[in-house]
């Protein structure tokens, strides 16, 4: 934790040359595909269509620092070796902090690149058993808290933007089964105002 609140603390102090720069905000939505690296005892795990909504602030020019608030969807199937299908849908209050970097100045077209952290809230989850008898998971089963790493890039016209981003999951999904980090791929649209 001390690590995660290190990078943190870089991550918020390499924005102060920009702090005086231009400042935008933007409203996004999207879609996600998200997968689990591994969750034993596993079978198979199948990523459902998942989706996102949030807003976005930009502050900085070519450097800039991007943190946003989501609401996000996630959906799954897993495959327990012991015969049981669990259909799993968990909602998040998702809060990425990013660094990026745009390739043209002032460009009514501009292609851009992100790095950065994410911290996710565990705000619901559902887990229908689809096949065999074993139990569902419970919230209870579940981190409450998710933090991961992003990297992303984008293409933006004029005030819209279509960003692509991976999240590699940093603390695991379930509380009692270890390694098992969820990751995601986002591919969002927004505007900036």
């Amino acid at each position: 934790m001390k690590k995660i609140a290190l990078a943190l603390f870089l991550l918020l102090g390499s924005i102060a040359p920009v702090a005086h720069a231009q400042m935008e905000y933007g409203i996004i939505g999207g879609i996600n595909f998200a997968y689990f690296n591994k969750v034993p005892p596993l079978g198979d795990a199948v990523s459902s269509l998942g989706y996102m909504l949030g807003v976005r602030g930009s502050l900085g020019t070519n450097f800039f620092f991007e943190p946003a608030v989501e609401f996000a969807s996630y959906g799954s199937t897993l495959q327990l070796d012991n015969g049981t299908d669990h259909k799993m849908r968990s909602n998040y209050i998702r809060v990425p902090l990013q660094v990026g970097l745009k390739v043209f100045e002032e460009a009514p077209v501009n292609v851009e690149v992100r790095a950065g952290l994410s911290e996710s809230f565990l705000v619901s989850y559902t887990d229908e058993i689809t096949a065999g008898t074993g139990p569902a998971f419970t919230k209870n089963d579940i981190n409450f808290a998710r933090t991961a790493a992003i990297i992303g890039g984008g293409v933006r016209v004029l005030f819209l933007k279509f960003d692509l981003e991976y999240e590699w999951g940093l603390t695991d999904f379930f509380k009692s089964t270890g390694g098992t980090q969820f990751r995601a791929l986002y591919l969002i649209l927004g505007g900036n105002f």
